[in-house]
């Protein structure tokens, strides 16, 4: 996922012991440097992820557990989760329009 003003880049990163194993941890990468920032911990079978219109929330979807989670990219902790959802693979973050 790309941060909104485009100078971050949240990388999704396993253990890599095989093809199936999913991110376990997000990368945080600023593009101007090209170097890690920050680390945050997220649960193994993270599928996929988006931030918030204003840069300050990561969501991950993780379809295997049927959840999907907020979690402050600053402090790198949960706010919030859903479970039950049924296989979220893709998760999206869109800025609501002011007419």
């Amino acid at each position: 996922a790309l941060s909104p003003a485009g100078d971050r880049l949240f990388l999704g990163a396993g253990p890599g012991l095989s093809s199936d194993d999913f991110a376990s941890e997000v990368r945080v990468i600023d593009l101007k440097t090209q170097s890690r920032i920050s680390t945050i911990p997220v649960d193994q079978d993270t599928w996929s992820m988006a931030t918030s219109p204003d840069g300050s929330v990561l969501y991950t979807a993780r379809p295997e557990s049927d959840t999907l989670t907020a979690t402050d990219i600053e402090t790198g902790q949960q706010i919030w989760q859903m479970t039950n959802l049924k296989s979220p693979w893709v998760v999206v973050a869109a800025s609501r329009s002011q007419p």
